[in-house]
C-alpha cells in the first residue's frame, strides 16, 4: 500500500460513485477507508483526504488533528451544518458537485506524489582542531 495515496471516506452511494469516477478520469488511485478508525491510521500520511458530511462530523468528534489538504465533498449546495463540520476538521475547502468537478480534478492531480510527512536532515562537519586565523609559516628546511 502506498502510504502517500489519497484517502476517501464517503458513505453516500451516488456521491462516492461520482468522486471515484472523477478520480478514475484523472488517473488518480484512491484508498477507500470505511470509518474513522481506519482514517486515523492514514490521516497524517495521506496526500489528500476526501470526506462527506457524515465522515467530517465523525472525524471532528474523534478529535483527529487538523491538517492540510482535507476536502469535504457534497452534492449540491452545502448545508450550514456541513460547513461547521468542515471547519472542525480543518478542511481546506468544501466542494459541491457537480459544479466543483474541475476544481476537485485539479486537486486530485496536484496531490499526486505529495507526502504529508517528510524529514530533512543536515549533516555538519566540525573540525576537531583549532584552525589558525592566519597562515602559519613553517621554518625552512636547512
Amino acid at each position: 500500500m502506498d502510504e502517500s495515496r489519497a484517502i476517501i471516506c464517503i458513505g453516500e452511494g451516488e456521491l462516492l460513485d461520482e468522486v471515484l469516477r472523477l478520480a478514475g478520469a484523472t488517473g488518480r488511485a484512491l484508498e477507500r477507508v470505511p470509518d474513522v478508525v481506519a482514517a486515523r491510521r492514514r490521516w497524517a500520511s495521506a496526500s489528500l483526504v476526501l470526506l462527506d458530511e457524515s465522515a467530517a462530523r465523525r472525524c471532528g468528534e474523534a478529535g483527529l488533528a487538523r491538517r492540510a489538504r482535507v476536502i469535504v465533498v457534497s452534492r449540491g449546495d452545502p448545508r450550514p451544518s456541513l460547513r461547521r463540520h468542515a471547519v472542525a476538521v480543518g478542511a481546506e475547502r468544501v466542494v459541491a458537485l457537480p459544479d466543483g468537478e474541475s476544481w476537485l480534478a485539479r486537486a486530485l492531480v496536484d496531490a499526486e506524489g505529495v507526502a504529508e510527512r517528510g524529514r530533512v536532515f543536515a549533516v555538519v562537519a566540525l573540525l576537531a582542531w583549532p584552525v589558525p586565523r592566519r597562515p602559519r609559516r613553517w621554518p625552512r628546511p636547512t
